[in-house]
């Protein structure tokens, strides 16, 4: 299990890379605050033959991978290559966030244990500390296959490499 989760991608099409480009850019929306579900599947932007974009989903995900990637010529199509990963700003919160939870609830249990009282009220918050990476890792996983399903059906992917 990787603790960052960080995933690469390839897919193929038959489409030119202005075509592609053209689908990606009607199916991308400008990033801004909305309480309603938005008609095109992908926020972000599209420049030239790159992208940065994220799936759109209804309420919030914060593990839903950013999705990186570039349109190069291959072929008699085209080959879309890129990058998911977690955005950088959730990285850098749980980063913060597990240590400095970690640190208090041990401390906390400590306390007690030297008191000569163990309660063990303290030993849920150290598991809700550790399976918050796993919570992040596998709901990534699983937006990352539905980000790279979705671009796959925009761009008409023949054949591809899936987040790995």
């Amino acid at each position: 299990m990787k603790i960052i989760p960080h995933r690469r991608f390839s897919l193929d099409t038959p489409l030119s890379p202005s075509e592609v480009e053209a689908r990606l850019r009607d199916a991308v929306e400008a990033p801004a605050f909305r309480w309603t579900r938005s008609d095109r599947p992908f926020t972000g932007r599209v420049e030239g033959a790159t992208f940065d974009i994220m799936r759109n989903v209804q309420g919030r995900n914060s593990f839903r991978p950013q999705v990186r990637g570039t349109i190069v010529a291959a072929g008699r199509g085209a080959r879309v290559t890129g990058t998911m990963q977690v955005h950088l700003v959730v990285l850098v919160m749980m980063g913060f966030l597990l240590p400095t939870l970690a640190i208090a609830f041990i401390t906390l249990m400590v306390g007690e244990l030297r008191r000569g009282a163990f309660n063990p009220v303290f030993i849920a918050p150290i598991v809700v500390v550790a399976t918050l990476p796993v919570a992040m890792v596998v709901t990534f996983a699983r937006e990352a296959r539905r980000a790279f399903s979705e671009l796959g059906r925009i761009v008409q992917a023949s054949q591809g490499e899936g987040p790995r």
